[in-house]
């Protein structure tokens, strides 16, 4: 009983997430594709922490959302997403931000990895871009 009750609670768990089984929408044709700004922190307790993760986003990215381009130009980003990475020991905890070419917050997660949170992030720029392609068009 003890066995079933905590593969019940992991599978609930797990499903809360929902982003494991959500599937990266296709862009909407058009000559344009989202160009983002990756930018990171690191902090941490050991020397190890401090490094900027901006580059593993950046493979991330290319192998999860290969329809975005990254930029290193922030002025002609469609989007920034700012990772805040902390390690505390074996402790990990990633921060994740999605901000539109406004500037306007579109998410802030936090928690699981970096790969999770690009996905994450991956899924809802794209979900985005195409709601902005289909409103300049007039189609929804």
């Amino acid at each position: 009983m003890k066995r079933y009750s905590l593969i019940l609670i992991l599978t609930v768990a797990f499903s809360a997430f929902g982003a494991h089984k959500q599937e990266i929408p296709l862009l909407a044709p058009g000559p344009e594709s989202p160009r983002l700004f990756l930018q990171s922190s690191s902090g941490g307790n050991q020397w190890n922490a401090l490094r900027n993760q901006s580059m593993e986003m950046s493979k991330d990215f290319a192998k999860q959302c290969p329809d975005v381009k990254i930029t290193i130009n922030q002025a002609v980003a469609d989007y920034t997403v700012i990772l805040n990475h902390i390690e505390h020991g074996l402790a990990r905890d990633n921060q994740l931000q999605v901000a539109d070419k406004q500037g306007d917050q579109l998410s802030v997660g936090e928690g699981g990895s970096i790969a999770a949170n690009v996905k994450r992030a991956c899924i809802l720029i794209i979900t985005n871009w195409n709601s902005k392609a289909a409103n300049k068009t007039g189609t929804q």
